[in-house]
């Protein structure tokens, strides 16, 4: 489970049972009026569609908890090695930094490029994006771009090599 203790902000594994939840979350006016497809879908096909999410390899799908309770989704779904997010926050619970904390949480689970789509209307979700850091590309499009850090071992090993040699004398004759 990931974590945000300051403001009770947690991430976990979206369950099929979390279905009602999401279906409810989907059928808002609020979520609708800038959702790439503007129509809610029926439950079945929902139930279905959510299935086949939590069964795709290439796709983390987590549900937003504050406080023990749940109060949106975040999702990233593979294309090659960049990632495209989806987020969505309870109405009731919009503009308490819930969403800012979901998306910094789930950029945290993958070190790959991550991207996402905005519609040009949606200010509160350009908002969002922007005061979390990431990079407009266009008037649409957001970027997050992971920092590289030093994992592997051999790496480590060579910088500390690279370092050391600069302390040793070049030969003998220098003492």
């Amino acid at each position: 489970v990931q974590e945000a203790m300051s403001v009770g902000i947690k991430l976990r594994q979206v369950l099929l049972e979390d279905a009602l939840y999401l279906h409810l979350w989907q059928g808002y006016p609020e979520t609708r009026r800038y959702a790439r497809d503007p129509y809610v879908p029926v439950f079945k096909r929902h139930y279905q569609w959510l299935s086949e999410k939590l069964d795709d390899p290439s796709c983390i799908f987590r549900m937003i908890q504050s406080n023990g309770y749940p109060v949106g989704t975040v999702r990233l779904d593979r294309e090659g090695e960049i990632y495209e997010v989806s987020i969505n926050v309870d109405p009731g619970r919009h503009r308490q930094g819930i969403g800012g904390v979901a998306l910094d949480l789930i950029a945290r689970e993958v070190d790959s490029t991550i991207i996402a789509e905005v519609h040009p209307k949606n200010a509160a979700s350009h908002a969002l994006f922007r005061k979390a850091g990431w990079t407009a590309t266009d008037d649409t499009h957001y970027r997050l771009t992971p920092v590289r850090t030093c994992r592997k071992k051999a790496s480590l090993d060579a910088l500390e090599e690279a370092f050391v040699s600069h302390l040793e004398p070049p030969n003998q004759e220098w003492r």
